[in-house]
């Protein structure tokens, strides 16, 4: 990761992206490509079940990951604010992301049901 990006905030599994008390981010996302995850908050599988729940059953997003699809459409150089569209939608609608983990040349998909953040 290049120093001086600026991480943006990406409420990629929420329904629209508001900011205040009430709402977080799933996960923090570089502004520039490629994508780098910089922190996940709450990544929630189709089950309900949030990333570091025992019965959690995507594969961990870690930070340094990079985005390199969103239902399978190659994001690895595409706008920012493309990212933001393709990661909103309906509340508990599911969405489809692929990683590419750093070191490592294959990737994994995971499947994200969108919901509301709640502040801790």
């Amino acid at each position: 990761m290049a120093s001086g990006r600026r991480n943006v905030r990406v409420g990629a599994i929420s329904q629209k992206f508001r900011r205040g008390p009430s709402r977080r981010s799933a996960f923090f996302l570089s502004k520039n490509a490629p994508y780098y995850i910089h922190d996940v908050i709450s990544a929630m599988d189709i089950n309900g079940w949030t990333q570091g729940e025992p019965r959690y059953q995507n594969p961990f997003i870690q930070r340094g990951d990079v985005l390199m699809a969103i239902e399978e459409e190659d994001v690895t150089h595409a706008d920012f604010d493309l990212i933001k569209d393709l990661l909103s939608g309906e509340d508990r609608s599911l969405l489809r992301c692929t990683f590419n983990r750093a070191g490592n040349e294959s990737t994994f998909t995971v499947q994200l049901m969108r919901h509301r953040v709640v502040a801790r």
